[in-house]
C-alpha cells in the first residue's frame, strides 16, 4: 500500500503548490502518492496546477480532490494519510497545521507559517521556503520510516494537546487575570 502525502487547504499561489509539484517530480518519492483537496479560490491557479502535473508525467503519483468539509470524512482523510504538506509563502496561523497535528500526522511546512515549534520538539520538518529546500526536506519525510513518521506525528500531537487544550488555555487566563488583579 502507497503512503499518502496531503495537501488539504485553500489552493492558491501562496500555499506553494506549483513548488512542491516540482519537488515531488525531482524527487520521485517511492511508494508515495500526493493527494490535494481544497476549495479553489483562483482557477487560473488551479489550472496552472493541472497543467503542471501532465507536464512533469505526476498524473500516476498526484491527485486533485473536491475540497471536504464533512467531520467524518475530513476525519477519514487525515487519518489515511502519513505526512502533511503545506509549502507556504504567507501563512498567519495554519488551522490545517492543527487539524493534522490533532490526528498525529507528520508536518512538512516552512518558516512563514508560526510553527517552528515542530522543529524544536520534532513533530515535522520546518524549512525557509525555497525550491532547494522543499526538495530535500521532502525526500527527507519520505525517506523516513513508518514508524518514524508515527513518533514525529505523537510528538507534534503531544505538543497540541499540551499547549492548545482548551481547559489549559482557561487556566492560563485564569492565572493571567489573577496576576493583574494582584498589581493593582
Amino acid at each position: 500500500q502507497k503512503k499518502e502525502a496531503l495537501f488539504f487547504l485553500r489552493i492558491h499561489e501562496k500555499k506553494g503548490i506549483l513548488e512542491l509539484l516540482n519537488s515531488w517530480s525531482i524527487i520521485k518519492p517511492t511508494n508515495w502518492i500526493l493527494k490535494i483537496y481544497g476549495p479553489v479560490s483562483d482557477m487560473s491557479y488551479m489550472n496552472e496546477i493541472k497543467k503542471k502535473i501532465l507536464q512533469l508525467s505526476l498524473e500516476n503519483s498526484v491527485f486533485i480532490f473536491d475540497p471536504v468539509f464533512e467531520y467524518d470524512q475530513k476525519e477519514e482523510v487525515f487519518l489515511n494519510s502519513d505526512c502533511f504538506i503545506l509549502p507556504s509563502k504567507s501563512e498567519n496561523f495554519g488551522m490545517s497545521i492543527v487539524e493534522a497535528l490533532s490526528y498525529g500526522v507528520p508536518v512538512l511546512t516552512t518558516e512563514e507559517t508560526p510553527w517552528k515549534i515542530l522543529k524544536e520538539i520534532d513533530g515535522g520538518k520546518i524549512i525557509k521556503f525555497s525550491q532547494d529546500n522543499l526538495n530535500s526536506s521532502l525526500k527527507e519525510i519520505t525517506s523516513m520510516s513508518n514508524e518514524e513518521l508515527i513518533a514525529m506525528g505523537d510528538r507534534g500531537r503531544e505538543f497540541l494537546k499540551k499547549n492548545y487544550d482548551i481547559n489549559k488555555i482557561i487556566l492560563d487566563y485564569i492565572e493571567f487575570y489573577k496576576e493583574v488583579l494582584n498589581k493593582w
